[in-house]
This record gives C-alpha cells, structure tokens and sequence, in this order.
C-alpha cells in the first residue's frame, strides 16, 4: 500500500494533500495573484497576493522576512486550494488584470496571461472530473460495471526525491473515500513500485479519470487534453 504524504485534515473535503496559500486569498475574493506554474511534481505551488509579494520583494525573499512580520500562511487542501484560486480567478477585476497583462510582459517568475488563463482551465477540469466521479461513478462501480467496462484514475504518489509523480490505477474496490486498485504503468521516478503493484489513493486526490466501455470508446482524461494535447 503506498500512502499519499504531506496529508492535512480539512474540515470541509476530510483529508486530502496539502497546499499553501496567504490568508489574504482565502479571505477576499478578487486579488491578482503570485505562483509558479503548476506541475506534475508540484501541482499546488505556494500562492500569494499582491500585497505580499511586495512584502517579499522589500525583504529580498521569503527567508529574510522578519518572522514578525512575515505575511500570514495558512496550510489548506488541494481542494479548498483549487476552489480559492478559481474563485480569484473568475472575478471581474482579476479578470480585467488578466486581459490587460496580454498586452503587457509579465515581470519575471510570474505567470503569463496564457498559462494563468491555461492553469485555471486545467482546475476546472480536474473539479469536474472529481465531481462526475463522486456523483456519478463512484455509485455506478459500487453497484457494478457493465460487461467490458473498466474504470482508471489517475492519483499522485510522492517521489524519493519529495516531489510528485502522477500515474493511472485500474480501480479494483472503492470504500469510503479510498480507492483500491492496480497500478497500469510504470512510474519513472519510483524504483520501488512497478505496472501491477497494489495501491490505495484518496478520492480527493484523483486529477482525472478514464471509463473505458465495452463497444471500445472512452470518457475521460480532460486534463491531458488540456495540458498536453492527449487524448
């Protein structure tokens, strides 16, 4: 059994991975934001607002912040992380800022235009994917797939290195939040787990999914479309 890691309790989705934002973002609803693009090792980097990032800025980094005056951090999961981020980036103001930044270079280490507009149709995706799963699948492998059909998820597993690897798992049982199932292909980063090892991944965890049905097509796999030009 591999156990996700760097694991938080939310009050709201149970436990799930965790993720750090300034309380700022969590608070309000329409700031401008600062993080690095999202990736398969990292998939929530830190975020803060605009106001901190000049906090930072002033101090020449995050490590010489004087401690009592460092801008608030609050630890939150990947979902509450997903829905804060969209929540800012779907408001008229940031909205505004995003279109006027096409016109505009972006200062360095920050997101351009078209990887924030891309990263928060990514989020999106990986929010439906999960809901059509909880609602929808979940009930539906529960009671039985038809003849033919199969049902993969694709979860992330922690790296020695720290970091994250995304892989796919043909669902075998689905209790309560965790998913039990077959790992399909093997991990690159991960010596020790090979095609065909056993894992338990968390529901909250999922990025995406893949129904695979008995006349041959599928449904599915949204994110790596978008991210990749899968399919």
């Amino acid at each position: 059994m591999v156990e996700p890691l760097n694991q938080v309790e939310c009050a709201t989705h149970g436990r799930g991975t965790q993720a750090f934002l300034c309380q700022h973002l969590i608070e309000e609803s329409s700031l401008e934001f600062h993080r690095d693009d999202p990736t398969v090792e990292n998939p929530y980097p830190d975020a803060w607002c605009r106001a901190c990032e000049k906090v930072r800025r002033r101090a020449g980094g995050w490590d010489r912040l004087d401690p009592t005056r460092a801008p608030p951090i609050r630890l939150v999961c990947g979902h509450c992380y997903d829905n804060i981020l969209l929540r800012h980036l779907s408001a008229p103001r940031t909205l505004f800022a995003r279109l006027r930044s096409v016109f505009t270079r972006p200062p360095a280490g920050r997101p351009s235009f078209k990887s924030v507009v891309h990263d928060e149709a990514v989020l999106v995706a990986s929010r439906r994917a999960r809901d059509r799963l909880r609602a929808e699948l979940k009930p539906r492998f529960i009671a039985g797939l038809s003849p033919g059909e199969r049902l993969m998820v694709k979860a992330p597993f922690t790296t020695p290195a720290g970091g994250r690897e995304w892989m796919w798992i043909r669902v075998a049982r689905w209790q309560g939040p965790r998913i039990h199932g077959v790992l399909d292909n093997d991990p690159v980063h991960m010596r020790d787990l090979k095609a065909g090892a056993h894992v338990d991944v968390l529901e909250d965890e999922i990025l995406d999914y893949l129904l695979f049905r008995s006349d041959g097509t599928s449904e599915g796999n949204e994110t790596a479309v978008l991210m990749h030009g899968e399919r």
